[in-house]
């Protein structure tokens, strides 16, 4: 590394949009998980844990580490590591590999991001993780040997060289693509980087000095805002990635791009789309994540949808406002055993919820009325109207209609979310069957 051995000192990084906000509470979940991770003391003011005996600090307004920048820097590798092995997954697409000693083909899962983490491209993480080279006479062997082994599988990928086949040079050495297991990746990904590097552009968050890594070929990597790790560039408008008045990159130092990166992970997810909150403390946002039991695993569904808010719907899922009905109804059940603090809290936070794209952040929607949501919520429960409900819901469709068809179903979502009327469109769904 770069810099010299210091001295211990408290190195803190403070609260600030929502984004932000939920990569440092994702960071301090993975940091307290044992074996490495020991609590030590939690109270409604702050919650330390020891990790590998760096001590770990999470108060109402920040997360600190008492350590110096070495030790700060293999925390972060380590969080690097749980990153790419939560957003990566085997699809049920298959595609050949070459074995890691390079003498056999393998035809295994081809792996991609996440859907909820779809502006990570796995082609160019690949360069990073998985990519070696072998002689050309080696590569037309392993070729002949999958015309061979090809004959057992019915539909896959046969390319186990990485880039154009036209390219492929008899006289230089032929990269290939070697298999690795999903937590082999992220391991892979992290030992690339071999330091810090200090620089004269301080990052724009926290002002440290270290914005630069020194990767294990010798290149150094600029970190900056870019699409990874700052998502919220909402629309098709140019991100905000760039300083137009000196058209550079605005510079970001190793943790804050860590800690954007985290902000996607341990939320509710419904395929593509993420519901975050948002609270005015650290301390309150990691205990409703921790008491409603957000994980990043998928719950079992006999279709393809891929979602860790439930194994079933409560109402059919037409667009963003009907996605968000749904999640808040789940919370609202997940919370009604825990009444106290935790229903209270939840009424006094904000929930976001936006759909990522690989180009584009779309269909976003900020939502502050928890308090008027789970009131209705709960006379619907004292009145034993959720079928009433969810028959409604169901009820606001145009069958047949092979556009536009699900659009009263999300009106009458959005009405129900923001306290509007709702007998227009019922009316209107009427006239539509009638005539």
């Amino acid at each position: 590394m770069e810099q010299k051995t210091e001295e211990m000192h408290e190195i803190s990084y403070v609260k600030r949009d929502f984004l932000y906000n939920n990569g440092l509470i994702n960071a301090f979940l993975l940091l307290q998980k044992k074996p490495l991770g020991e609590e030590i003391e939690s109270n409604n003011d702050r919650c330390i844990i020891r990790w590998k005996g760096i001590e770990v600090a999470l108060s109402q307004n920040s997360l600190s580490f008492a350590c110096n920048y070495e030790d700060l820097f293999e925390i972060y590798k380590f969080l690097m590591e749980k990153y790419f092995s939560s957003i990566l997954e085997e699809t049920d697409h298959l595609r050949s590999y070459i074995s890691k000693d390079l003498k056999e083909v393998l035809i295994k899962p081809r792996v991609n991001t996440k859907l909820f983490a779809s502006r990570v491209k796995i082609k160019n993480l690949q360069k990073e993780y998985s990519v070696e080279k072998i002689p050309y006479t080696v590569y037309k062997n392993l070729k002949e040997d999958l015309k061979k082994k090809g004959g057992e599988y019915k539909n896959f990928d046969k390319k186990f060289w990485y880039g154009d086949e036209k390219k492929i040079d008899e006289e230089k050495d032929v990269e290939v693509v070697v298999f690795r297991r999903i937590d082999e990746i992220g391991k892979a990904l992290s030992d690339n980087i071999v330091s810090l590097q200090r620089t004269n552009k301080d990052c724009m968050i926290c002002g440290s000095p270290f914005t630069e890594l020194l990767m294990k070929n010798d290149r150094k990597k600029d970190i900056c805002l870019e699409s990874q790790n700052l998502v919220f560039d909402f629309g098709y408008s140019p991100p905000i990635n760039r300083d137009h008045r000196i058209n550079k990159k605005i510079p970001l130092c190793f943790m804050c791009d860590m800690f954007y990166r985290l902000s996607v992970i341990d939320n509710y997810f419904y395929n593509n789309s993420i519901f975050t909150f948002d609270l005015f403390s650290l301390i309150r946002l990691k205990e409703i994540k921790e008491e409603l039991g957000i994980t990043i695993d998928y719950k079992p569904r006999e279709n393809k949808i891929r979602t860790n808010v439930s194994s079933k719907d409560y109402l059919p899922i037409s667009g963003p406002y009907s996605s968000l009905l749904n999640v808040l109804y789940h919370i609202y059940q997940k919370s009604k055993e825990k009444r106290g603090e935790l229903f209270s809290e939840l009424k006094g936070s904000q929930i976001i919820r936006f759909d990522m794209r690989s180009d584009s952040i779309d269909n976003c929607i900020f939502y502050n009325r928890l308090s008027y949501i789970f009131d209705l919520f709960e006379k619907i429960d004292r009145e034993n109207l959720n079928n009433f409900f969810r028959t409604l819901i169901v009820y606001c469709y145009y069958r047949g209609q092979k556009k536009g068809s699900g659009i009263p179903r999300e009106e009458v979502c959005k009405n129900t979310l923001f306290q509007f009327h709702i007998e227009p469109i019922i009316l209107d769904v009427s006239y539509f069957y009638f005539s």
